[in-house]
């Protein structure tokens, strides 16, 4: 089940033996053909027997260390490197611990194949060992690579691999309603969905400003200690404030960039991208701190703080407290509109090549060519695009929540009462529009420097996107098919029948469109 490829820690011939160098048989080297027909032929057995384990059965644990004779990680740089054959006949959902007292662990899932990092871990809470959850295909090969986090680290490690659950089978879609589409996003049940397990047990609700996130049950999946450690969550709007007290520790950070040297270290095409980028049309730069002129511009960081504001028990909780954020901006806003909206396509290229897994859309856009494409682009790379349905109480979401026929998820607003507000967009009758509805009147999040007040679909999406969040940070490996198919799959139905509608002031709730066609809603 879980094989080291250089030592022989679980009574394996090491690797390096048959063959005159063990590089040459490092997959990222074009050799992984080599290392398949040596490991099928002489490790068979062995992973046969830890196929057979049961759910949170460990199946091995390996004592190994880092030295200066260790290939180097050509992933990331000169650092060093163990690679572990992982291989399940069943497939199912594992966690891979990586802890050492002696250097800073960092732990990346590999494809076999083709080398590709597919998903990473530096630290773990407070500490500074790695962990994954991941699900892996039935009979499939992929790396576990045992590393460092900083250069030229060396020192001794364990490292332990434990089957949690076997592979998830999505649900089947529920009904759609022209109003609603699938119904109101239950956290719970689609991350339980995630991962094969029965529905999360309920837990007394939080009351007061919080009762969003009590009624899509986010703080039952929080007390299985899922709350989206290790997603970045990329929020594409009118900029966030990074240094906001329940932002700051969970804002995204280019690691791979050197601040303020003035140089593209990482080689990305954006110079000094440590937080993210603004598109803005004659900005392009590094600046993703909201404008002051309008309050419009608190737009963007009243959206991240439904996704991600610390549980700090004070001010809000996100619905995914422990995800990071990158902030992306598309420019300044005045009345509601973005005065020089950048290019919406290029935004999500760079969140999806700079790792998000998870793109807040709470934006209108005009239908084109280039941002199909980009959301494609995103899709097949499992990155999930989330959009607000659009605040005009039309019978259809506008763009880019109508490409949800195809792409990412469509987002509607209901009150406290689970009414459909007014003023958001509805489903419409095409059902194969992976549409669902959020809380998104009256929401308390984080504007900067403070706390405040708005209603729209735009405050919606940010708690699907962090519902998804939660998903993936339980289960990274889910793809983009099976994460829409388990949130509508797994809501709360909602009827039409004898409804009422959640009144607020239209105009404070509607889309302002541009002549550009870019717009926020608030």
């Amino acid at each position: 089940m879980f094989n080291q490829i250089k030592t022989a820690s679980i009574g394996l011939e090491p690797l390096d033996r048959l063959t005159s160098s063990f590089s040459a048989l490092d997959p990222l080297r074009d050799s992984s053909e080599t290392y398949r027909q040596i490991s099928r032929s002489r490790f068979v057995p062995a992973l046969e027997r830890y196929s057979e384990a049961t759910p949170d059965q460990s199946l091995s644990a390996i004592s190994a260390q880092l030295d200066f004779y260790d290939d180097f990680n050509p992933t990331r740089g000169a650092t060093f490197k163990d690679d572990y054959r992982l291989n399940s006949a069943a497939g199912g959902q594992f966690r891979i611990q990586m802890n050492s007292l002696e250097f800073d662990t960092y732990l990346q899932l590999i494809d076999f194949n083709t080398g590709t990092v597919l998903t990473d871990n530096d630290d773990t809470g407070s500490s500074s060992n790695s962990e994954l959850t991941i699900t892996i295909e039935a009979g499939k090969d992929y790396l576990i690579r045992a590393t460092s986090f900083a250069l030229y680290a060396i020192g001794s490690y364990e490292i332990e691999a434990q089957q949690i659950s076997t592979t998830p089978t999505p649900p089947t879609s529920r009904a759609f309603n022209s109003t609603y589409g699938y119904g109101l996003v239950d956290a719970a049940a689609a991350v339980a969905q995630a991962i094969s397990q029965s529905r999360f047990a309920d837990i007394p609700n939080l009351g007061g400003r919080n009762w969003g996130n009590d009624m899509i049950n986010a703080p039952e999946v929080w007390a299985r200690n899922i709350t989206g450690r290790g997603i970045t969550v990329a929020v594409i709007d009118s900029g966030v404030d990074i240094t906001h007290p329940d932002l700051a520790n969970n804002i995204w950070v280019n690691r791979r960039e050197v601040a303020s040297d003035g140089i593209d270290n990482d080689q990305n095409g954006y110079v000094d991208d440590l937080y993210g980028w603004n598109f803005g049309q004659g900005q392009n730069n590094n600046n993703v701190m909201p404008g002051t002129s309008d309050p419009g511009q608190s737009h963007g960081t009243h959206v991240a703080g439904t996704i991600a504001a610390l549980n700090n028990e004070f001010g809000v909780t996100g619905v995914a407290p422990n995800a990071q954020i990158m902030a992306l901006r598309l420019g300044d806003v005045s009345n509601n509109r973005f005065t020089n909206g950048g290019n919406l396509a290029q935004a999500i290229r760079y969140a999806v090549d700079n790792g998000a897994r998870v793109i807040n859309l709470s934006l209108g856009w005009s239908d084109s060519a280039e941002l199909a494409s980009a959301l494609s682009y995103a899709a097949a790379r499992n990155v999930i695009t989330v959009s607000a349905a659009g605040n005009l109480a039309e019978s259809a979401p506008s763009n880019p929540a109508s490409y949800a026929t195809r792409w990412g998820l469509s987002v509607g607003a209901v009150d406290r009462n689970s009414a459909i507000a007014s003023f958001s967009n509805r489903a419409g009758s095409d059902r194969s529009l992976r549409h669902v509805v959020a809380p998104g009147v009256e929401i308390y999040s984080t504007v900067p420097g403070n706390y405040d007040f708005s209603s729209g679909t735009s405050m919606a999406a940010p708690a699907v996107a962090g519902v998804v969040a939660l998903m993936l940070s339980a289960n990274p490996n889910l793809t983009h098919d099976q994460v829409q198919q388990i949130i509508t799959g797994s809501t709360n139905r909602l009827s039409t029948v004898n409804q009422t509608f959640a009144m607020i002031d239209f105009n404070q709730a509607a889309i302002a469109e541009t002549s550009l066609d870019y717009a926020l809603s608030t």
